[in-house]
């Protein structure tokens, strides 16, 4: 259907749930930074919580709600004029997204900003800073617009290809470049192709809504709701290809030692540079101070010869300013050529291991009897047993050896401290790690591929590791993450949304049910969103991180009072801040 025949009423289901969306980011991003928010309240990087489905709701109600005006724009404007208008507001709210999140300082010095270029400025905010919720909404929205007025086929077709688009570059090289500092929030710049899942999901749920004859049919909501979800869960499974086992939780920790007595002595010979490139900066500062001071005093007559001279110094300290620098940064690339290079050793140990895993598995016989190991063929895999050993012997000793001599410019190119949370076949799993599966199914059967449901923490055998997410499975894109903006999350969080949705069109548009709260967030949506830090900000003045809980609440409500009144006056003068 074309999106000029979807009805032109207002759904009051729509303002409710994009009320309820506003209030929950509220509610997550107030509540998150205390000691005692319940962990669901929390963003977390490997499974999901409640804090985690929201931003995936509201990008559900801007396809819903673009879908359906965008309609009405073309019948009343005209095709060209209504593309423009698009084009121009979502161009308006990145220029809005980059002045609420700002960034920080990119340099301390001229000669700092001078030294890091561009590039060097930009890079952060590029990464990090910018690219939060306004920003994915205003990308996300340019990123379905071609396919807005096209027909569901065309539309799914469009979602699965971008899934499809953010699988492999993930592969090429965005998955291990989110996850290194400064780490994205929201996904980072290629997080617009599978935030547009929710947003075309909504386009959706828009047509089956607003194009329907009388009631749309609700029971086919909530069953495509339930699939979506059932995909989504399906693809967290492989995450249990990425298992941590109790030895690799000994070697994680021990690798975490050597890595922070590596980190502190980088940081040892950064330091004293730091404090002499400070003098030097002090040093430049007043020769400019002198120079500025003998053409702006006129009754001063400038001496050639003295001028002459403090040029020569201003001109020896910044060479010696720049010189600073780049040292400097020959620590840090050493540092990081070090950790990020090569993982062939890393690599050889965790193929190994999987391997092992698998003869043992042969070796102890199972529970099926057509699988139970005959003497010929136990002296077979004993012998691939004892070769994999020695093997791996000399992988480890390889190990050791880097690891005591890490600045040995002529020990091999491979660098051991790779950040251990983070696998190395992340995107598509090594046949090791299929193989090592395989063994455990053959243990433990489906237990040992399931992945938990929403909501519930990954858990694991080995006492006192509790929440520490790099001791309970590797990172990887098959988890539900938000910082990844992983294909799992937002299919699952997405079909979340048709069903939440689906109890809002119940309760609003049949029921007759309103919340106030929820219709002055949900019609004001840019302004409350854009004023909560301001007030948040102003109670939490009051607030350390470790408040009672019943402290945290009351903060919280204040805030929530606060935000309500002022989004409440333009409610009640008619004043709404759009794009």
């Amino acid at each position: 259907m074309s999106s000029s025949s979807l009805k032109p009423a207002r759904i009051a289901s729509l303002d409710q749930f994009r009320g309820y969306t506003v209030a929950g980011m509220f509610l997550v991003n107030f509540l998150g930074g205390f000691t005692n928010c319940p962990q669901v309240l929390k963003h977390s990087h490997n499974y999901l919580s409640y804090a985690d489905t929201i931003m995936p709701h509201f990008l559900f109600a801007v396809g819903f709600a673009f879908r359906l005006t965008f309609g009405r724009r073309i019948s009343t404007a005209g095709v060209g004029a209504a593309y423009r208008k698009v084009v121009t507001r979502f161009l308006g709210l990145m220029l809005v997204a980059i002045a609420v999140y700002g960034s920080g300082r990119a340099a301390e010095s001229w000669e700092e900003l001078q030294h890091i270029g561009v590039w060097g400025a930009l890079y952060s905010p590029m990464k990090r800073e910018w690219f939060q919720t306004l920003m994915h909404i205003a990308l996300t929205a340019i990123w379905i617009t071609p396919v807005i007025r096209s027909s569901a086929g065309v539309r799914i077709a469009y979602l699965f290809g971008s899934a499809a688009l953010h699988v492999l570059l993930s592969h090429s090289f965005n998955f291990e470049w989110c996850s290194t500092s400064p780490n994205v929030i929201d996904g980072g710049p290629i997080g617009v192709l599978t935030w547009s899942i929710p947003a075309l999901l909504g386009t959706l749920t828009c047509d089956a809504v607003a194009g329907a004859e009388g009631r749309p049919n609700l029971f086919k909501m909530f069953a495509w709701s339930i699939v979506v979800m059932g995909i989504g869960w399906l693809m967290t499974c492989g995450t249990r290809l990425y298992d941590v086992t109790e030895t690799q939780i000994a070697e994680r920790e021990q690798d975490a030692k050597m890595q922070k007595l590596l980190t502190d002595e980088i940081n040892g010979r950064i330091a004293p540079l730091k404090k002499e490139l400070g003098e030097v900066g002090k040093t430049i500062a007043g020769l400019r101070a002198q120079l500025d001071g003998m053409v702006l005093a006129v009754e001063q007559v400038t001496d050639p010869e003295e001028r002459e001279k403090l040029n020569q110094e201003l001109k020896a300290a910044l060479a010696k300013d720049s010189e600073l620098r780049d040292k400097i940064d020959v620590i840090k690339e050493e540092f990081q050529a070090y950790r990020d290079g090569t993982e062939v050793f890393i690599s050889k140990q965790l193929e190994i291991k999987a391997k092992l895993a698998g003869i043992n598995a042969k070796l102890n016989g199972s529970k099926t009897v057509d699988k139970v190991v005959d003497e010929k063929q136990r002296a077979k895999l004993t012998a691939q047993k004892e070769a994999l050993i020695k093997e791996d012997a000399v992988a480890a000793a390889g190990l050791e050896e880097l690891k005591a001599n890490p600045q040995d410019p002529n020990a091999t190119q491979v660098r051991v401290f790779r950040d251990p949370k983070l696998a190395i076949d992340p995107v598509f799993p090594s046949q090791a790690r299929i193989d090592a599966l395989k063994a455990r199914f053959d243990e433990q059967g489906w237990r040992a591929i399931v992945a938990e449901p929403p909501f519930v923490y990954p858990p694991h055998t080995t006492p006192g590791v509790g929440k520490r997410s790099v001791m309970l499975r590797e990172w990887n894109y098959w988890m539900v993450s938000q910082r990844q903006g992983t294909l799992s999350y937002t299919v699952i969080a997405g079909g979340m949304s048709i069903f939440l949705y689906a109890i809002f069109y119940i309760a609003c548009d049949i029921w007759g049910l309103r919340l106030g709260l929820f219709t002055t967030f949900g019609t004001n949506a840019l302004f409350a969103y854009a004023l909560h830090p301001l007030t948040g900000g102003a109670v939490k003045a009051f607030m350390p991180r470790d408040v009672a809980t019943w402290y945290m609440w009351l903060g919280f409500a204040v805030f929530m009072l606060f935000t309500w009144l002022f989004v409440r006056v333009l409610e009640k003068n008619n004043i709404y801040i759009k794009l």
